[in-house]
């Protein structure tokens, strides 16, 4: 009898069909299936994990560091502003006068921007209302106070006409203080003018202004100085504006984008009456409805919290360890700054009685800590050649901040952002890639395998 086929019965072998044929048993075929799927999908995953940035998030306060500015700098950093995650610049003033600084990798480096300014100018605000469109104000030097504009992303700069007879041709009491812009096209400024606040409005992103007409009790007298310092729109809508006045502390309100302004009572007791230092200082809202105000009084430093978009302020109390509360002729406390990266985080600095205080805050501005700053940050404490302060603080992201001040070593510029996490991503998508080309070769290896295993169980 002719043999035709050769069989075996163990389960998952070759086995030549009646039709001559070789095919691969259902069981070891479905097994080599799920081996390789397997490993494909582990493969994926290893990769996806391995090309994704990892951050590392903690509960704790961020640690601060040190970094490092143009040499030359001097002076003091007055303001910070981010438009994007990467995209910050910085203004202040320098010993040769104005100073701007842009970055495009978070604020970890710095590069100098020349400006149409004279000698003796100083930047006391920055915004930008889209990628390419940014607006600076300040103090023009011994000419006048200044307003720049640039549309190319703030690499180069020009002069932006004010409008006559606002007394803002004056250095000693002329200078653009602060600048938002609720809208890409909408803007608002304000400062301060021989006559006292001025409040300044634009259309057209920054290219012409036109004068708002602002509650009484901002004029220059001879016992207060009429300023405002801080505007913000926590909505298309809404504006908030503080500063000083005549009476003392003031703080607005708008609710048709800086039109038109009403002025909005502060919390009674002797936290805040009239003084000719006592002012709010900084405005900012991380939500829509909760609204944090800080500035001075005549016990030092002072910080309001709104939950009704500024509508009403409540007093907030402030740590007691930090000399906040001191207010004498040469040293007082004052917060002179707030950011919020989130709903909930915010930052605030200022100076207390012994130099810059930083404070933080996890539940919306309800209650705030210290931030120990670490030790080789000499220079932010008092002594007498100099006074330590935080002015300003922006953060890109919810993790990196960026806090600007000054002390009696010059100009410091401080950052939560560090280099270990590139570095520990950098490594993990290199060990990520080794990883991948493993178990490719392991797939490879794998089938490579299987198939000699089928042709040595087909003999």
């Amino acid at each position: 009898m002719k043999i035709t086929s050769m069989h075996r019965t163990r389960v998952g072998s070759w086995s030549p069909s009646r039709s001559g044929k070789s095919s691969l048993s259902k069981p070891r075929y479905l097994l080599w299936v799920l081996d390789v799927g397997l490993i494909l999908l582990v493969s994926a995953l290893l990769s996806l994990a391995a090309l994704s940035p990892i951050t590392l998030v903690s509960a704790k306060a961020p640690s601060w560091h040190r970094v490092a500015l143009p040499l030359g700098l001097g002076g003091l950093i007055s303001t910070i502003n981010c438009f994007s995650s990467t995209s910050c610049r910085i203004g202040g003033e320098g010993p040769k006068g104005a100073v701007l600084l842009n970055s495009t990798d978070s604020g970890t480096s710095w590069h100098s921007v020349g400006l149409p300014l004279s000698h003796g100018a100083q930047i006391l605000t920055i915004n930008c209302p889209s990628s390419t469109t940014c607006l600076a104000g300040g103090m023009g030097g011994s000419t006048r106070a200044a307003l720049l504009r640039s549309g190319n992303g703030g690499v180069t700069w020009h002069r932006v006409a004010l409008p006559p007879g606002l007394g803002l041709r004056r250095l000693h009491a002329g200078a653009i203080i602060t600048i938002t812009c609720p809208s890409s096209t909408t803007c608002l400024l304000a400062g301060l003018s021989p006559k006292g606040a001025v409040l300044l409005r634009s259309t057209d992103t920054g290219s012409s202004w036109d004068s708002v007409a602002h509650p009484p009790g901002l004029a220059h007298d001879s016992s207060g100085l009429g300023a405002i310092y801080t505007i913000t729109c926590p909505s298309s809508t809404t504006c908030l504006a503080g500063g000083q006045g005549t009476n003392g502390p003031v703080l607005l309100r708008s609710t048709d984008t800086g039109i038109s302004w009403d002025s909005v009572a502060l919390p009674p007791g002797p936290e805040l009456p009239r003084h000719n230092l006592d002012a709010i200082r900084t405005i900012n809202c991380p939500s829509s409805t909760t609204c944090l105000a800080g500035g001075l009084g005549p016990k030092g430093a002072v910080l309001l919290r709104s939950t009704n978009g500024g509508t009403s302020w409540d007093s907030v109390t402030l740590p007691s360890n930090l000399g906040l509360h001191a207010h004498t002729r040469s040293v007082f406390g004052a917060i002179g700054t707030i950011a919020c990266p989130s709903s909930t985080t915010c930052l605030a600095g200022g100076q207390g009685a012994k130099g810059a205080v930083l404070l933080r805050s996890t539940n919306g501005g309800t209650s705030w800590d210290s931030v120990t700053l670490p030790p080789d940050l000499a220079g932010l404490e008092h002594n007498s050649s100099g006074l330590g302060i935080i002015y300003t603080i922006a953060c890109p992201s919810s993790t990196t901040c960026l806090a600007g001040g000054g002390g009696n070593k010059g100009p410091v510029l401080l950052s939560t952002s560090s280099t270990t996490g590139s570095r520990l991503t950098s490594t993990l998508i290199v060990l990520g890639g080794v990883v991948v080309l493993l178990l490719i070769l392991g797939v490879v290896a794998l089938a490579l395998r299987r198939r000699r295993s089928a042709r040595s169980g087909a003999l």
